[in-house]
């Protein structure tokens, strides 16, 4: 029954993310994937001079020539992201003809949706192994599935899914890491090595997916001390409770173990220092420092925060329709997040009353 009920969030996420794969317009960064996992170069498009249509889309049409280190070194030459997901897009390309000499856009998209259905079963794992409960992991594959930003994300040409793909599986090994601490068995080798690997195709991915790296290890170091508050029963600031927990902290196989899985993956990310450095203050990360966010009050920022949330739960078309349709669907969308957040507390409060 399991099985079944998994494999049909499966056929939904398909079904959602496949459908009408091809009919939004191309966008810059899509264009840009599609350039630099073909290996070839934007320097070719002559500038302030008329040129062809043809001259234009020259670098939308396979090369013979072109190999996965064209990839890598014109896309470390003229952008600012790390290459894995540009260098996997080459070799996925190649396994589909050109249609009328171009690369397609429904087969560069059909991968990121592939990668974004395989988070529908990493999601299932992630919900089953932090709560031992069946429920908890279909109903976490079933929202992952529905998931109207992990739908929308999923039918771009971009290394978005991966990098959801790869923080979901890293969290697995955290949650799995976490068992075995508080149970006091001995995290598996395997797991650390696994662990690192994924963290390390997280980075090659993604820049951001440092920010998942911060989180975890804040996580991780809560639970511990949360961990010793419980085996104390005492509060967190109290003699035994310390006790407890430099006890936990001394140099023991599970603290050595941990200890590689944090100094691998900061080597992971150290790796690309060199990278970081070179895009840093150029045109294309400029708006990280200089964005849209420059003089915003922190209420601003509370609100966009808050903005970006709701809408990766719920999000109906607001953009590019009628007034009437997107006033009605900003007041469903803030209605339903009032109906959730007292749904949230009240479940936060069974955990807290309940923490088995």
């Amino acid at each position: 029954m399991h099985l079944f009920l998994i494999l049909l969030w499966i056929a939904i996420a398909i079904s959602l993310r496949f459908t009408n794969l091809d009919t939004k317009s191309i966008w810059t960064d899509e264009f840009s994937t599609l350039v630099f996992s073909l290996g070839n170069s934007f320097l070719t498009i002559p500038l302030d001079q008329p040129m062809s249509l043809d001259q234009l889309l020259a670098p939308l049409q396979p090369s013979p020539q072109a190999t996965a280190g064209s990839v890598i070194h014109h896309l470390l030459k003229e952008s600012n992201h790390p290459p894995f997901y540009f260098w996997l897009t080459h070799y996925w390309l190649k396994l589909f003809p050109p249609v009328d000499g171009f690369v397609s856009l429904w087969v560069a998209r059909a991968l990121s949706a592939i990668l974004g259905v395989l988070a529908v079963p990493a999601t299932y794992c992630l919900g089953w192994l932090a709560f031992r409960s069946a429920l908890v992991g279909h109903l976490s594959a079933l929202l992952m599935a529905l998931s109207p930003f992990g739908i929308y994300l999923s039918q771009e040409a971009r290394h978005y899914t991966p990098a959801i793909l790869w923080i979901t599986v890293s969290l697995c090994c955290m949650v799995v890491a976490a068992h075995h601490w508080r149970e006091q068995r001995l995290v598996p080798v395997w797991l650390c090595g696994l662990w690192i690997g994924i963290n390390g195709l997280g980075m090659a991915t993604h820049f951001f997916v440092a920010l998942a790296w911060a989180t975890e290890a804040i996580a991780f170091l809560l639970f511990i001390a949360l961990n010793a508050i419980a085996q104390s029963g005492k509060g967190l600031f109290t003699q035994a409770t310390w006790h407890t927990l430099w006890q936990k902290l001394g140099i023991s196989p599970n603290v050595m173990r941990l200890g590689t899985v944090a100094l691998g993956t900061l080597v992971a990310g150290i790796v690309w220092l060199p990278v970081l450095q070179e895009i840093q203050g150029t045109e294309l990360t400029r708006w990280i420092q200089q964005g849209e966010f420059d003089g915003s009050s922190w209420l601003d920022h509370l609100l966009r925060l808050l903005a970006g949330i709701t809408t990766m739960v719920y999000l109906l078309p607001i953009q590019g329709v009628p007034t009437r349709v997107a006033i009605s669907s900003g007041i469903v969308v803030v209605l339903a997040l009032v109906w959730t957040v007292p749904l949230v507390i009240r479940g936060l409060q069974i955990q807290v009353m309940q923490p088995a």
